[in-house]
């Protein structure tokens, strides 16, 4: 299975105001056969990566496993409308404890003398 990626860089504005960014075309699948004389290539579309897999890929966090005994967790529910979400954290903020704020002491001026 062959699989691939372009990517183009485009740089623009002057030497001190640099501004870089990448334009990338990447295949959602992969290509197989091919590798005889008159085989043609065939692509074949991958699935893709549900929630739990794309959380595990890019935060590091694996929603499947519990971190207490190390099994499977089943996922029953995923709240994503923003509304609810914003309920639910304004319920949690009023039941949490109120913490004390610690304050650190403000600025100091240079001195006025060295030496």
């Amino acid at each position: 299975a062959c699989t691939g990626a372009v990517t183009l860089i485009q740089r623009f504005g002057s030497a001190l105001n640099l501004n870089i960014h990448f334009h990338m075309l990447l295949l959602d699948g992969v290509y197989t056969g091919g590798h005889a004389a008159q085989a043609k290539p065939r692509f074949q579309r991958v699935k893709a990566p549900d929630r739990a897999q794309c959380l595990k890929r890019v935060f590091r966090i694996d929603v499947e496993t519990c971190q207490a005994c190390g099994g499977a967790v089943k996922i029953i529910a995923s709240i994503v409308d923003p509304v609810v979400i914003r309920k639910i954290l304004a319920h949690l903020e009023q039941a949490a404890p109120v913490r004390e704020v610690v304050r650190l002491p403000g600025p100091r001026a240079p001195p006025e003398r060295w030496g």
